[in-house]
């Protein structure tokens, strides 16, 4: 049973800080946006539209929408145009979806340090265990979700779902059901709809056995990770790992060592080989490159903190006889809400000038021949609708200010030139 004086107790300590909650629309979000609320006022909602079931997609929006609007809480909301980057980059659904949602916490959390709040339950972490059971995952995987890592708490893991229902019920709450969760498509569906009930008939302390095994798993990883604090704390402050240190490594203690460096824990066989590889052999990660050395690895971080540079916007008379892609010149009437200068995203389309229809951004830097290594560091001018101008790449036509850019405004308070404050 949910008890939300308890709940507040243990969770107070958001009340000070800048909190995210992740969704859906569906009961568990709903639930857990819910409950924060009563003790976290300033709470910010997070909704991710994937556009994969049509008019499903959009009214799960709208709901959420509604209900922010409701409740006076503020939500930012992603659209994707998921099928058409599924076709650009052939990649599994689950994973690319799991991408582009975590890509964009990862920027709530380096940009405003933010909590973000996941709805995970106690049946998501059952369906969690068995599906890295099928994948050899190892002590790592075996030990699934925590309920605090790092930025990311996961408030609703200590309860089942049968204890989510009965809450919003209680309190006469609404939310939207899914009907993508009855399809046996997916493996965590097939479990959850056909292999766990069926094993919980046959074993009725099934829920109570996993739970017991995950917690022997987390504690094992807690045990493992604080063996290899200091060689980590080491390593990083030398940038360098003797291979006389990592061969005394077990296998586990290599996975958490990857697990520090943002690597991904099926990454330790490419790990493994550059012990035996020559000398200038490397991985790479998004934010370490491990290069073999002669008598050992060397850690070079990678990713290096990103700064937005300020935005040099001006009223101009005129348009330029000759035009670069280091500026824009914008007609301000066909401005939606506030320009707003970032990072590039999986997803961000443009309608660029000279051609019709639209373009994925992905597409625009790969046709540039941009170096991997650079890729994250594009940045896009957009306004509350629209993406106008992919920095020194491609400009918009949408909202671009032509010579026949007239209104009953003069021209000269309408034509905003906009490049970045360098230029």
């Amino acid at each position: 049973m949910i008890e939300v004086s308890s709940f507040e107790q243990k969770w107070s300590f958001l009340k000070d800080e800048t909190v995210y909650i992740a969704c859906s629309g569906g009961v568990d979000s709903i639930v857990l946006s819910e409950i924060i609320k009563m003790f976290c006022p300033k709470i910010k909602l997070l909704h991710i539209n994937y556009n994969l079931r049509g008019a499903e997609s959009i009214d799960d929006e709208n709901f959420v929408r509604e209900y922010a609007q409701k409740n006076q809480l503020s939500l930012e909301v992603k659209s994707i145009d998921t099928k058409q980057i599924l076709a650009q980059n052939k990649s599994n659904l689950q994973d690319l979806a799991r991408k582009i949602r975590y890509d964009w916490f990862e920027e709530k959390i380096e940009s405003e340090n933010a909590y973000i709040l996941l709805a995970h339950h106690q049946d998501d972490q059952i369906e969690t265990f068995f599906q890295h059971l099928a994948r050899k995952s190892g002590i790592l995987g075996l030990a699934c979700m925590l309920e605090k890592h790092g930025n990311y708490l996961r408030p609703l893991l200590t309860y089942s779902k049968q204890e989510i229902y009965d809450f919003a019920i209680q309190n006469k709450i609404f939310w939207r059901e899914d009907s993508s969760n009855q399809t046996n498509k997916y493996t965590r569906n097939k479990l959850r709809n056909e292999f766990l009930p069926f094993l919980r008939t046959q074993i009725p302390s099934l829920n109570e056995s996993v739970l017991t095994l995950i917690d022997v798993f987390q504690q094992n990883q807690k045990e493992i990770d604080l063996s290899v604090k200091p060689v980590i704390e080491k390593m990083l402050k030398e940038q360098f790992l003797s291979l006389a240190v990592y061969q005394l490594l077990t296998v586990s203690q290599r996975i958490s060592i990857l697990k520090s460096l943002s690597y991904a824990p099926i990454q330790i066989k490419e790990f493994e080989k550059l012990e035996k590889a020559q000398k200038g052999k490397f991985i790479a990660s998004e934010k370490y490159k491990i290069t073999r050395e002669t008598e050992g690895f060397s850690i070079k971080q990678t990713r290096q903190n990103r700064v937005i540079p300020a935005l040099k916007i001006e009223i101009v008379s005129e348009l330029p006889t000759n035009y670069s892609k280091n500026e824009i010149f914008l007609d301000e009437s066909k401005i939606q809400g506030a320009l707003n200068l970032r990072f590039w995203e999986i997803g961000d389309r443009i309608a660029p000038l000279g051609m019709k229809g639209t373009k994925l951004i992905s597409d625009v830097i790969t046709e540039a021949k941009i170096p991997n290594s650079e890729r994250k560091n594009i940045l896009v001018l957009c306004d509350d609708k629209t993406i106008h101008w992919c920095v020194g790449l491609k400009i918009g036509r949408l909202a671009l200010a032509t010579e026949t850019s007239t209104s009953s405004v003069p021209k000269s308070e309408q034509i905003l030139r906009v490049c970045l404050s360098e230029f």
